[in-house]
């Protein structure tokens, strides 16, 4: 398993706009520049899509670094732990964590504190009122226990982003 030094983990809203993916570039190669080489990216569309679609231009330039998706569950009949699996031609390394028994927002939970723990910058894009408040609150608990955070909406954007959600 890879140091948390140089990982990079990611936590945003499931409903976020197109506008959000050039700063989510512009985050992710100010990472690799400064040597992150181990992206933790969830399963979920949104924002983690973004993520994971600017990973895999970046790995087209820069194919030493890692891509992990993250999926929130395991059962007996999949990975579990860290063990991990290669797919598709961008080797991206899935990791199952959580547990398939507890409620879905607490297994998201768990699942997002597991990959804060293992990295040491978090680019986030979550705002509160969405989908149990999960990507806001692990952005939260990455700043607390000490992981340098990148917010990618800005007050504008976030009023913009609430005003979507209440039509």
């Amino acid at each position: 398993m890879p140091g948390r030094e140089k990982s990079c983990c990611f936590f945003g809203n499931i409903i976020v706009s197109d506008a959000v993916k050039p700063k989510l570039f512009k985050a992710v190669w100010k990472a690799i520049k400064e040597g992150y080489r181990d992206f933790y990216v969830g399963s979920y569309v949104g924002f983690d899509q973004k993520a994971l679609d600017v990973l895999k231009e970046a790995k087209k330039v820069c194919p030493d670094i890692q891509i992990y998706c993250v999926l929130n569950y395991y059962s007996e009949s999949r990975l579990t732990g860290d063990e991990d699996q290669k797919s598709d031609a961008y080797e991206i390394r899935t990791i199952f964590l959580g547990e398939a028994e507890a409620p879905l927002k607490k297994r998201i939970e768990a699942c997002n504190h597991s990959i804060a723990e293992r990295c040491s910058l978090a680019i986030c894009c979550a705002f509160e009122d969405t989908f149990f408040g999960v990507a806001d609150e692990a952005s939260r608990y990455a700043a607390r226990i000490g992981i340098k955070t990148i917010d990618l909406f800005d007050e504008k954007e976030r009023m913009d982003f609430k005003t979507l959600l209440n039509q």
